[in-house]
């Protein structure tokens, strides 16, 4: 418990830390500073070590010495590399943590210098936004990166991982806000400090600060939603947009109105599943069933064309296509062939073709038509 009194003593107090504006008075003898247990002045802040500095006070003078710490010690924002004595108001910094030091400063609190807290100090929770961004956009990227990659091997046209990519970052970010909340010393403000210690001048002539790149719990939630959730999703609809047209694996409206439709040409039956329209192209889905004995070839580049009664021809695209061009006895070969462009919104009837079909035999038609496809008018 900490006690008033009047004091002469020279001593540290805390400008900035999780104990700031505590007094750490500093006896006659030597004193270790640092985060370990038996050091005679306790500071558990970031960046300090367990033994982090030696404190000498003698018949005229105190001095410090860094006791061979990780980060070094520093007095008025010097390294020091040996045995220094300090002044009255010298600012001796260990990690995170900054001390001042003062001769007869009158009434002061004496804390007990092993507890990492002090009654009547508020403490404030703060998280590292930055580390929070870090790990939910990567953990959004890794999704986004699953979709993509089962877009180029596929023709899957689904959204689930565009919609889980985002919700997926925002929840990681939520956690490492919750992990960061609980398990980091908390910060005290400087009001409730020099209210503790009823030295508000000494206090507040240094602005006690928290470490850098660090937030309150609140701007670490906000971060969280808004920059990795929203900004995730705006992410993952850029991504899905672009990936959806360099595959051809975009969602679109359904036109065939009487699919599935089958046609038997010489032994070969080609069924047309489906015809949708996507923002950029239009998707055929189709399945051919050879039944002949020899091996044929459908290939598309040239070959494959979707009419429509008004004349309209597209054209398909190799490159965005799913569709592997031979097809052995008996086999039956199922794929997506895009065509680039559009039907006309008010057509209603179209035609399907292969143009020309290569065989590696004697049996087999030389072409396949697909006609009397019906499509429905766009509003």
């Amino acid at each position: 418990m900490a006690q008033e009194h009047e004091s002469a003593e020279p001593g540290f107090v805390i400008v900035r830390g999780s104990r700031s504006g505590e007094r750490l008075e500093i006896s006659p003898g030597s004193h270790h500073l640092g985060r370990d247990d038996m050091c005679d002045m306790r500071i558990v802040d970031e960046g300090v070590s367990r033994r982090h500095a030696v404190v000498v006070r003698g018949a005229e003078s105190v001095t410090i010495e860094d006791a061979g710490s990780t980060n070094g010690t520093f007095v008025n924002g010097s390294r020091i590399t040996s045995v220094l004595s300090l002044n009255p108001g010298d600012e001796v910094s260990l990690g995170s943590a900054a001390l001042r030091f003062r001769v007869g400063t009158g009434t002061r609190a004496t804390l007990s210098s092993n507890s990492p807290t002090s009654p009547g100090v508020v403490p404030r929770r703060r998280v590292k936004v930055g580390r929070v961004v870090l790990i939910g956009g990567l953990a959004n990227l890794v999704i986004l990166a699953a979709g993509v990659a089962i877009q180029f091997a596929t023709d899957w046209t689904g959204i689930g991982p565009w919609l889980a990519a985002p919700l997926a970052g925002m929840v990681a970010a939520l956690v490492e806000v919750g992990r960061e909340a609980l398990t980091r010393e908390p910060e005290t403000s400087m009001a409730a400090a020099a209210d503790r210690t009823g030295d508000a001048a000494s206090i507040s002539t240094q602005p006690i600060s928290p470490p850098r790149r660090r937030a309150p719990v609140l701007v670490g939630v906000l971060v969280a939603v808004l920059l990795v959730g929203v900004g995730g999703a705006v992410v993952a609809y850029g991504v899905a947009t672009v990936s959806g047209y360099i595959t051809g694996n975009q969602v679109g409206v359904p036109r065939l109105q009487n699919g599935p439709v089958a046609v038997d040409s010489g032994g070969v039956v080609t069924t047309i599943e489906a015809v949708d329209q996507t923002q950029d192209f239009t998707r055929v889905e189709i399945t051919v069933q050879s039944n002949l004995a020899n091996t044929i070839s459908l290939p598309l580049f040239g070959f494959v064309t979707l009419a429509a009664a008004d004349g309209t021809t597209l054209d398909a695209d190799p490159f965005r296509s799913s569709w592997s061009d031979s097809i052995g006895p008996g086999q039956l070969r199922r794929g997506a062939i895009i065509f680039d462009g559009h039907l006309p919104s008010g057509v209603t009837t179209a035609s399907f073709a292969f143009a020309t079909v290569f065989e590696q035999g004697f049996d087999g038609p030389t072409s396949i038509l697909v006609p009397g496809l019906e499509i429905a008018a766009l509003d």
